[in-house]
């Protein structure tokens, strides 16, 4: 299979307009999970460099690849075709890269990213399911209960705060919590003129991806969707079953 023939999203799509809060609490996820597998880093896609730049700014050794040489890339490649030996990078980062290329070609990706990728991936797609989602910093037990008594505190709020583990604790904790809510229809086309698929979309589901990354030897550790913007769905991946007690 030849690699495309363009970039499939223009380069000045990164450069106006594009971050915002809930991006950067996705930056946030990308860089810390990233970070924990460590060592040698490989960041499939590049967009504006914010990831890139932090992790660098944290010390590691990070290769970055995209087709569009206009977003300078340290190496300018197709991500079903890389120019990498197998187990070349310890941690490979494929954020908001996939849902970019047909879904037939999504194994195939998958493959090339399981290939060069020597202890774990951390990956990440849209998921166009309905979501809502809470943050909330609640005091420790004995302070909610002091605030109740001094009705400083409606009594519904001090039982819902009491109610949350992390209130339980020493000095109280933030809570949170996600609820999802399905489409009716899932063979809407995706709301993004630039995506093929999205998870919900098109008969493409989290357990069809699931499936995916199984075939192709990643196996998944965890995988949940960013609280403060849902819309991105993250998998943290083991590169192989030998290889799994590394990741934890």
């Amino acid at each position: 299979m030849e690699p495309i023939a363009s970039p499939q999203v223009d380069h000045t799509h990164y450069f106006s307009g594009y971050d915002h809060f809930g991006r950067f609490s996705s930056y946030w996820h990308q860089i810390e999970e990233t970070s924990a597998l460590g060592g040698r880093i490989l960041e499939i896609g590049t967009g504006n460099g914010t990831v890139a730049a932090v992790l660098r700014a944290r010390g590691f050794d990070l290769t970055t690849v995209d087709i569009d040489p206009q977003l300078n890339p340290d190496v300018v490649a197709d991500i079903r075709k890389l120019p990498f030996a197998a187990g070349e990078f310890d941690t490979v980062l494929v954020a908001e890269v996939l849902e970019h290329i047909p879904w037939d070609d999504v194994p195939i990706a998958v493959g090339e990213v399981a290939r060069v990728a020597a202890r774990g991936v951390v990956g990440s797609v849209p998921n166009a399911h309905v979501a809502f989602a809470l943050q909330a910093r609640v005091p420790n037990a004995l302070q909610v209960l002091r605030m109740a008594l001094r009705r400083r505190l409606p009594v519904r709020h001090a039982l819902w705060a009491l109610s949350q583990r992390g209130s339980w604790r020493r000095s109280g904790a933030f809570v949170r919590e996600l609820a999802e809510v399905g489409r009716l229809h899932a063979n809407e086309p995706p709301a993004c003129a630039q995506h093929f698929w999205e998870l919900g979309l098109n008969n493409v589901d989290r357990e069809d991806l699931l499936a995916v990354l199984e075939a192709c030897n990643l196996r998944l550790v965890r995988d949940f969707r960013a609280p403060a913007f849902p819309y991105h769905h993250f998998f943290v991946l083991a590169a192989a079953a030998d290889r799994a007690n590394s990741v934890e």
